[in-house]
């Protein structure tokens, strides 16, 4: 103590004299200029630490900005250590973001347990390697996947993982981003489903299509051999009745290939929707009289029996396409007897099922026995050429006929199954509706005698005219022949009323067709023009063309190639 007080004694002593003021003054002038130093270092200081507090408020700012982006895009962003099993969780409150660290010890429980469907593709020892990968890459990994969110139901949830450099030490971390995709992943699938269908349908389409033209041109090809054959045989041959014979098999294969191209016709009118309908009144009777004329024929051919009972409909006059009726009648008796056994019964019974007002629905029955169908094959009867493919060629030939009745019976407004006929064989059972009304006299429209009625032939081709000739003089009917449209208006305008009994017209005539002329009858002066009866003679019996013949007022129509039986019956409908 006494050195200090001594030390500071010496120093006012020093000070008071001339070199002590000189001396004191330079080191105050000093202890200024180290003041100012210190005091410009402090405000530089302060200049850069207020700039570095600025720049790191907004980076943190932009940070924050940047996590709730992301929380508002994405239901989970994690900041995953996996080499310590610690997720940080980040979670935005307006714009405070919390951060939730949590623990994890397998795949699952850091993002949720995957559908069965899922885990062979997204199991956890593919997303462990798929999670390293990521993060000693530092790339992205992305896939979608079904997460349990209660007991049985899954939520589809998109996932994008990305691998991030958590120091300069090579430690590294991935980001864990999750957000449901309900609305566009079931959109994508619905896509993808409608994608695989319609790819689907188009390959079963055009197998399909290779199929029947396979079958088509297989049967073709057979019924061609088979009418080569016959005329062969019937060239060789010296005896009549067994040359008779080989026509008449010639013939059947003919109007076997003349059906399968009017039921390919009719296929495609019902696909493209170009299929046309008539509404006119016909006879009942008429029809069911054709038919059972018809098939009684055919069954006693075949040599088996047939039953037909239509005592319950019998004197109705029904409204609707007649043409497209007897097309399914005849599809179904046809069908019934190529599996029905030789010495075996066919049954066909059409009665009323229901009847209210002006409306009736025929319930139609056909029943044959002799060849069983397997079970498994009646869901399969109406489709082209399964049945028939279940049976030998001497059995069965063909297989679109029942294509065309489903299709029609349908567009008909009906209904048509099949079963098994408890096992005795098949059973076709159809319901049409109809429009009626009740004949008043049931004579009055009974066809008569043929004989010496005189008709109008309008045929261009010559051979078609001769075979109409021949048919038309075995049942006392004389022709005359008109080569077109126009001649056959000529003819008819320059003969009296009554000399022709009808009209056959060709549709398809040089210089003026089938339906101009009968258009144009229709509209002259001549006392039969409204009443003369005009029938259409076309190949095409169930085409658009048979619709517009009857617009331009014909009256029916009449099949080429001309079979004997069905234009007598045709005819005796109209002018009998």
């Amino acid at each position: 103590m006494s050195a200090l007080q001594n030390a500071y004694h010496s120093l006012l002593a020093y000070a008071a004299t001339d070199a002590g003021k000189i001396g004191l003054w330079n080191y105050g002038v000093m202890l200024v200029c180290v003041l100012v130093i210190c005091v410009v270092i402090l405000l530089l200081l302060c200049y850069f630490r207020t700039r570095q507090a600025r720049r790191e408020r907004g980076i943190r700012y932009r940070i924050s900005r940047l996590i709730s982006y992301l929380c508002d895009t994405y239901d989970t962003v994690e900041e995953v250590d996996w080499k310590h099993q610690v997720s940080y969780r980040y979670s935005c409150e307006g714009a405070t973001v919390h951060v939730e660290k949590k623990t994890f010890a397998s795949v699952p429980e850091l993002m949720g347990e995957f559908h069965p469907g899922d885990l062979p593709r997204y199991s956890p020892d593919n997303l462990r390697v798929a999670f390293e990968k990521a993060m000693k890459t530092c790339s992205c990994f992305e896939f979608q996947a079904r997460v349990k969110k209660s007991e049985d139901t899954y939520q589809w949830t998109s996932f994008l993982i990305q691998g991030v450099r958590k120091d300069k030490n090579h430690n590294r971390d991935f980001l864990l981003l999750a957000h449901p995709v309900d609305d566009l992943k079931s959109q994508e699938m619905e896509r993808r489903a409608q994608l695989r269908v319609a790819m689907s349908q188009a390959r079963d389409d055009a197998e399909a299509k290779g199929q029947f033209m396979a079958r088509i041109s297989r049967d073709t090809k057979e019924a061609l051999n088979s009418i080569m054959g016959y005329l062969t045989l019937a060239g060789e041959e010296e005896n009549v009745d067994q040359r008779m014979n080989y026509v008449r098999e010639s013939q059947d294969e003919v109007r076997y290939l003349l059906d399968v191209l009017g039921d390919v016709i009719d296929l495609s009118a019902m696909k493209h929707g170009t299929l046309t309908l008539q509404k006119e009144p016909f006879a009942l009777d008429a029809v069911l009289g054709n038919l059972q004329n018809l098939f009684s024929q055919e069954a006693q051919n075949r040599k088996i029996k047939f039953a037909f009972s239509c005592s319950e409909v019998q004197g109705l006059t029904l409204i609707g396409d007649r043409l497209r009726f007897s097309q399914v009648m005849m599809n179904l008796l046809s069908n019934a007897m190529l599996f029905t056994a030789e010495g075996s019964c066919l049954d066909c019974t059409i009665r009323r099922k229901d009847q209210k007002g002006h409306k009736v629905i025929l319930e139609v029955a056909v029943e044959c026995a002799g060849k069983a169908v397997p079970p498994e094959l009646l869901d399969k009867v109406f489709l082209p050429f399964e049945l028939a493919s279940q049976f030998s060629k001497s059995a069965v030939h063909g297989g679109l006929g029942l294509v065309v009745t489903y299709n029609l019976v349908h567009i008909l407004g009906g209904i048509i199954r099949a079963d098994n006929n408890a096992g005795k064989g098949i059973r076709f059972l159809m319901e049409l509706p109809f429009v009626y009304q009740e004949n008043k006299d049931d004579g009055a429209d009974q066809p008569g005698s043929l004989t010496g009625k005189r008709l109008l032939v309008a045929e261009d081709n010559d051979l078609s005219a001769q075979v109409i000739t021949k048919l038309l003089a075995s049942v006392g009917i004389s022709m005359e022949r008109a080569r077109d449209g126009k001649e056959a208006c000529e003819m008819f305008g320059n003969h009296p009323a009554g000399y022709y009994s009808a009209i056959l017209m060709d549709l398809d005539m040089p210089n003026l067709d089938g339906c101009e002329a009968a258009r144009l009858i229709r509209l002259s002066e001549h006392p039969d023009a409204r009443k003369v009866p005009i029938l259409a003679m076309t190949e095409n019996l169930l085409s658009e063309d048979v619709a517009k013949a009857l617009e331009c007022g014909m009256n029916g129509q009449i099949s080429k190639p001309v079979d004997k039986a069905l234009l007598v019956q045709t005819l005796k409908g109209f002018v009998g």
